[in-house]
This record gives C-alpha cells, structure tokens and sequence, in this order.
C-alpha cells in the first residue's frame, strides 16, 4: 500500500523563534551543559565526514521526547553543530512534530467528509526550522538552548 495523505491544507512550517521559549522551559540547563560535553568529547572521538557536504539533521520534538531523551539530543545537535560550523560545513536542523492532539484540523476535515475509508494520514504536521543552511549557527544554538 502506498503512502496517502488525507489534506496537507493544515500542515505548518515554522521558525525556531516561535518555540524558543518552550525549547528553554523542557531542560534543565545542568543536564543539558552536562550532556553536552558528554555529546562534544564522543564528537572529538568519532571519525569525521568527509567532504564538505551539506548535511540535514533533524530533531523529534514529539510529546515522547519531554525530558532526558530531548536533553540528549538537543545536546547531541549542539555539539555536532559546533563541530560542524568549525570545519566549515553548511548544515541545517529542522525539528518535526505533530501540530496538534489527536489528528487537529485534518481529522476534523475527515470526520466532515463522512470518515471515508482508508484516508492515509490524519495528523497536522508541524515542521520547525531550527537552523537554516544559511542562518548562523551562533545565535541558531541560542534558540535551542537559553
């Protein structure tokens, strides 16, 4: 079975800046300095890419990410975004989630049509521009971090 989508109409795109604010409240700043260097010394030892490629990471910020697990890997994004912006390379983060609870406006939309069979997904989607490829990454890891 192929892939569907019942309506991208509500799916989102948005900037970093409009989440910062929550992005701060999830962490505790110890853990989060704490995993870092963890995240920055295993960086140091791991083999590096070749080339200068440019590179997309991408973050889960789904409700199951709420606390140590978006710690690491906030923290994890950081240390590879310094490495990365020392060597040079251009890279981008982007987050992704869901943009509301239970299915939002395109399960509404669903129900409305008469809950067709096999609509595919049923979920707005929220996409968060954490890093643009040409967005510097000095004040992009401030937004990800306070």
């Amino acid at each position: 079975m192929t892939y569907k989508v019942f309506t991208t109409k509500y799916d989102r795109e948005v900037d970093i800046s409009e989440y910062a604010e929550d992005f701060r409240k999830i962490h505790d700043m110890n853990s989060v300095e704490r995993t870092l260097t963890e995240a920055k010394a295993g960086i140091a030892k791991s083999t590096q890419i070749p080339g200068k490629e440019p590179l997309l990471m991408m973050l889960d910020c789904s409700g199951s990410m709420r606390g140590g697990s978006l710690v690491s890997a906030i923290a994890g994004l950081r240390a590879a975004g310094d490495a990365f912006e020392k060597e040079g390379r251009p890279f981008e983060i982007l987050g992704f989630t869901t943009d509301k609870w239970k299915g939002g406006r395109s399960r509404e939309d669903w129900r409305e049509a008469g809950r067709p069979q096999l609509p595919g997904r049923l979920n707005d989607l929220l996409h968060i521009n954490i890093k643009r490829f040409d967005e510097d990454w000095t004040q992009a890891s401030k937004n990800m971090v306070g």
